[in-house]
């Protein structure tokens, strides 16, 4: 297969990393985005060599720009990462496009039935936009026509780059700063429910694995994440040991987290549902072993959200 690579969404969360690691491995990769992020001002982005194409997803869909993008640049993969519509990418693939992989979500195959959750839908998931956007996914990897397909299912991905998954279910600045500050968590249901953050960097790492092995890789569907889940109340006390403060957890009632999280259903649901990956397809058929654990993931959040003055 060639060596030239799309990356769509390449500055962000998952592409800050994922773009070095595809360079260095010596493929000729292009970035499309907005135009509205500068590239990830990371140590492994200095002096790289990449292209960068100024496009909104949304309006190549919407004026059928994706097939004259993808047939100057001529790549043989196509990552989209942002998947706002998988399916208009991949019917604009030219013929030189040998495989895509695409970007789904944990939470998509619905409520578990048993964790390690594997790559099976035992319920079907409760939102909208997940639900549409996991229909289309699983119709293009099952599909057997055109370009090889793959689908990465991150779980809830922290590291450095954006701010992390907070006890209430969000990703609010301003809860971070409570925390800091070791002001009390209201936690349901005991606080056992499960959270599996997943580092970018080794999420990042499926992808490049998946463009890497195609063969082992085409038409499947893989969980990304770290080896193992933690409780939220052993979330809240990570985050106690990274601010270096001790936050109180009161156990309450569904209204008692509502009053202090806000009545936001998907915030909720995190605590319904429990996230945890297994990762045996993705360690078996790719080679993947994650570097990070979810308390170093969420030290390295950390790490960054003080590194931009944000805490």
């Amino acid at each position: 297969m060639g060596k030239k690579v799309v990356v769509i969404g390449g500055y962000g969360h998952i592409g800050g990393f994922l773009v070095p690691r595809l360079v260095e491995a010596g493929y000729d990769v292009t970035v499309v985005t907005r135009g509205k992020k500068a590239p990830p001002n990371y140590p492994s982005w200095k002096r790289l060599s990449h292209k960068h194409f100024d496009a909104d997803y949304n309006v190549l869909v919407r004026e059928n720009g994706w097939k004259a993008l993808l047939s100057d640049i001529k790549p043989a993969v196509v990552i989209d990462i942002l998947c706002k519509n998988a399916p208009a990418v991949v019917d604009s693939c030219p013929a030189s496009v040998k495989h895509v992989v695409i970007t789904g979500s944990l939470w998509m195959y619905g409520p578990p039935a048993k964790v390690p959750t594997p790559e099976h839908t035992d319920a079907l998931f409760p939102f909208e936009g997940y639900k549409e956007r996991y229909k289309q996914l699983v119709e293009l990897v099952t599909r057997r026509k055109g370009p090889a397909i793959t689908a990465v299912m991150p779980s809830n991905i922290a590291g450095p780059g954006k701010i992390p998954l907070e006890p209430y279910g969000g990703r609010s600045i301003e809860v971070h700063q409570k925390m800091a500050r070791g002001e009390e968590i209201v936690l349901p249901a005991g606080g056992n429910a499960l959270v599996s953050p997943g580092d970018a960097e080794d999420i990042a790492e499926v992808f490049a694995l998946a463009v890497e092995r195609p063969d082992a890789s085409a038409w499947k569907l893989f969980n990304a994440g770290s080896a193992y889940a933690i409780t939220y109340n052993e979330l809240v006390a990570v985050f106690g040991r990274c601010y270096g403060v001790t936050i109180p957890v009161r156990h309450g009632s569904w209204a008692d987290f509502e009053a202090a999280a806000g009545n936001d259903p998907s915030q909720r649901y995190h605590h319904e549902a429990h996230m945890c990956p297994d990762i045996s397809a993705a360690r078996t058929l790719l080679g993947y072993s994650p570097k990070f654990t979810p308390e170093t993931s969420i030290q390295r959040a950390v790490d960054w959200m003080r590194s931009e003055k944000l805490l």
